[in-house]
């Protein structure tokens, strides 16, 4: 991301403007966070294509291992200033919170062969962008073979890897074809995709793009943005993020390239104007700065925005755009000399006169931004965590190598309703539900309409109802919702574990108040603290989120089942005492599920087969096995169809089936004050009775896009999946909208 001084000719001035305009389009898309944005215009390949271009021109000039030498001290300088400050602030907050910070992550710091990894504190805002620098690393090495095959056999080497993109991602999407792990078949993916670009630049300097028109490179740009809709409507997209889908990135990073090339004169004379030069050639000088910092920028203005109440549909996103360009320009006053260092430049004279920007000249100084680090530990100890409520999880979750796990969030903390009807409602007759069943068609159109979701899938169950309705379609693969589609259950299964432990906790092989007994497969587990069932069906042990953990964080293929997710946790201490409060912990019902295994001396599958799958006849169910990344066991793995979840909600919430009217009312014990209970939660709208009792609208359970609830009032099973996160951008509310809607229309039946 270098630049030359000056930046002559109307060649470099187009390399300016492409590379300052893909800069400002990455810090548009960690601000907002929207996939649409990642549509206009591909920044990265557009920076290795300047990167390309650039390295081309220093290998004519100088030796292989002399430019090496001169890439890698301007790549990893500005890193290790930046390490620097972002370790420090970690490590004021690792010793604050007590979470661990590993010191063998700085390996990657120093030298990113892999991705350097941050800390649970900072969110992913001080590392995830990061992968970036790990790409460039490995491409830097491989850019003398790289420019030597290219320039021997430019077709071929190009065809080579375009093959090698589709390759990698057809075997990423059928592990069998190759098995390594995802986040190395991932990385594999990225050098191969820019090198693409990389060639690209090659190409560019050697003069071997010239022979192209203009009406060449617009043909060019037309036929990859066709490819790109085509791709997009019939191949999976994770989250529609073009980051997401290393084909898709390639369409759409040479349909722009593309444009840019058959517009290179104009886009040229713009970066030399009056008006954009001094703008391209300051982005241009300090590049790496700014990718590195701007992440920073960010977090401190959506914190500002918060502390600040400022909101809404122009406010937020103004103050968001004016805050970070001021946070951007700061960084580059405090730490954009340390480029100059690497780069071995020679730094501007300070200006004279009375209009001199003395502050700034002072900032920029080293003490200072030695200072700035003090802040910014000032900050680690002052606050938990950088990320303020509510910010968009596809900012700081800059990429992923494959359709991201959606979290299980709980839903939010019931209010009720002070006004009650008058007279208790009964449970809809046969003719209602009829009647309903009839109407829920347009039930779904309405409820689409008023809450704007992207899609869903929607059951039904009565005595005498069973419906299903499918709309909009799957924001990761452009296809349409249908009735038919599979549903993963996620965090959901946790109802299944959850039933299961009070089946047998009814025969007396489990005794709910008591501690944990010592299980077979969990020798090293902390008994001591005498955490009972009780406290884990209740997500009150204290137990830390394996997701949360500094094992998942380092290497999240490590956690390959439920014992070694157990002990992550456990080697990470508790969040709080056990019974303390509620702490939401997908590690409480691996420890369950594996209690299952020892009081019964059989697998959770057979469990889950034995005690519901088959007798229930839910033929297109099952629980997959544990691996890496996924350790499934009682907190996960269920997949499933909408009929065969409707006939689980059924029996379980309904008729609880292998359970007493005792040990299924303690089940669905909710607590009125924050919705939870030991094995099932409550679900809104929420009214309380003619004695003030609180009354909620359904009993059920929820996973990263699936809930399941019943509702005793109406006697119905509802199942919804959302194609985005429950706990996302209100789907809880979207879904509580959605109950009030059939309630109003089962009460007009």
């Amino acid at each position: 991301m270098g630049s030359r001084p000056g930046g002559a000719g109307p060649r470099e001035t187009f390399l300016d403007v492409v590379r300052a305009v893909a800069i400002v389009r990455v810090i548009a898309w960690h601000a907002f966070g929207l996939a649409a944005i990642t549509y206009v215009v591909a920044a990265i390949p557009a920076m290795f294509f300047v990167s390309g271009s650039l390295l081309a021109q220093s290998f004519g000039r100088r030796g292989t291992w002399t430019v090496l030498r001169d890439r890698f001290r301007r790549l990893l300088v500005p890193l290790w200033a930046f390490g620097l400050v972002a370790w420090g602030a970690m490590a004021v907050a690792a010793w604050r919170t007590g979470d661990g910070l590993p010191i063998h992550r700085a390996i990657a710091w120093i030298f990113p062969l892999t991705d350097p990894l941050g800390s649970a504190w900072e969110g992913g805002w001080l590392s995830s962008h990061l992968w970036y620098l790990r790409t460039v690393t490995w491409l830097f090495l491989l850019a003398p073979i790289l420019l030597r095959a290219v320039r021997a056999r430019p077709r071929l080497t190009v065809v080579v890897l375009v093959a090698a993109v589709l390759a990698l991602d057809l075997a990423g999407r059928h592990e069998s074809l190759l098995p390594v792990s995802h986040r190395a078949l991932w990385g594999a993916g990225d050098v191969v995709l820019y090198s693409v670009f990389l060639l690209m630049g090659f190409l560019h300097r050697d003069g071997g793009l010239r022979t192209v028109t203009r009406r060449g490179w617009l043909a060019l740009a037309v036929v990859a943005g066709a490819g790109a809709v085509v791709w997009r409507l019939t191949q999976p997209v994770p989250l529609g993020v073009v980051n997401n889908s290393h084909p898709l990135h390639l369409l759409v990073g040479t349909g722009w390239l593309a444009a840019a090339l058959a517009g290179q004169h104009t886009l040229a004379r713009l970066g030399a104007s009056r008006l954009l030069g001094p703008a391209v050639r300051a982005i241009g000088r300090r590049a790496l700065t700014i990718y590195l910092w701007h992440t920073a920028a960010i977090i401190v203005a959506l914190n500002i925005l918060e502390a600040r109440g400022v909101d809404g549909p122009v406010a937020h996103p103004v103050g968001l755009v004016v805050l970070t360009t001021v946070g951007v320009v700061v960084a580059i006053q405090l730490f954009g000399w340390v480029e100059d260092i690497a780069a071995r430049r020679r730094r501007p004279a300070p200006a004279r006169g009375p209009w001199a920007p003395r502050p700034l000249a002072v900032l920029g100084r080293p003490a200072v931004a030695v200072g700035a680090a003090v802040a910014l530990a000032a900050v680690a100890l002052v606050g938990p965590r950088v990320r303020p409520a509510g910010v968009s999880e596809a900012a700081a979750a800059t990429r992923s190598s494959r359709r991201p796990p959606i979290p299980s969030a709980p839903p939010p903390a019931p209010t009720f309703e002070e006004a009650a009807p008058e007279v208790p409602p009964e449970p809809l007759t046969e003719q209602e539900q009829n009647r309903l069943a009839g109407r829920l068609d347009g039930v779904l159109d309405r409820w689409a309409f008023a809450t704007g979701i992207e899609g869903a899938l929607v059951g039904v169950a009565g005595p005498n109802l069973r419906w299903g309705g499918a709309i909009g379609v799957r924001p990761d693969t452009g296809a349409p919702v249908t009735a038919g589609d599979r549903i993963e259950l996620a965090s959901l299964t946790k109802l299944f574990t959850a039933a299961m432990v009070h089946r047998l906790a009814d025969k007396g092989l489990i005794d709910l108040e008591a501690p944990l007994p010592e299980l077979a497969a969990l020798p090293d587990f902390p008994y001591d603290l005498e955490i009972t069932v009780q406290e884990l069906l209740t997500h009150t042990s204290g137990l830390i989120n394996y997701l949360d953990t500094d094992q998942y964080a380092a290497d999240e293929n490590s956690i390959d089942g439920p014992v070694t997710g157990v002990m992550a946790s456990v080697a990470m201490g508790l969040n709080a005492p056990p019974g303390d409060q509620y702490l939401y912990s997908s590690t409480n019902f691996l420890v369950l599920g594996l209690l299952l295994e020892d009081v019964t001396g059989r697998s959770l599958t057979d469990l889950f087969v034995d005690g519901f799958f088959r007798p229930l006849a839910m033929h297109d169910t099952i629980h997959l096995a544990p691996e890496p990344a996924w350790p499934r066991g009682g907190t996960a793995g269920i997949e499933t169809s909408l009929p065969d979840l409707l006939t689980a909600g059924v029996a379980i919430l309904r008729d609880h089936v292998g359970m007493s009217d005792g040990e299924f009312a303690a089940m669905t014990d909710i607590d009125p004050n924050s919705g939870f209970g030991p094995g099932t939660f409550g679900f809104c709208p929420c009214r309380t009775d003619n004695e003030g009792n609180p009354q909620f609208f359904g009993i059920g359970y929820y996973g990263a896009t699936t809930l399941l609830a019943y509702s005793s009032s109406l006697d119905l099973t509802i199942a919804v999946d959302l194609v985005d996160s429950l706990g996302h951008n209100g789907g809880y509310d979207t879904v509580s909208t959605l109950f009030a809607m059939i309630e109003d229309v089962a009460r007009a039946s």
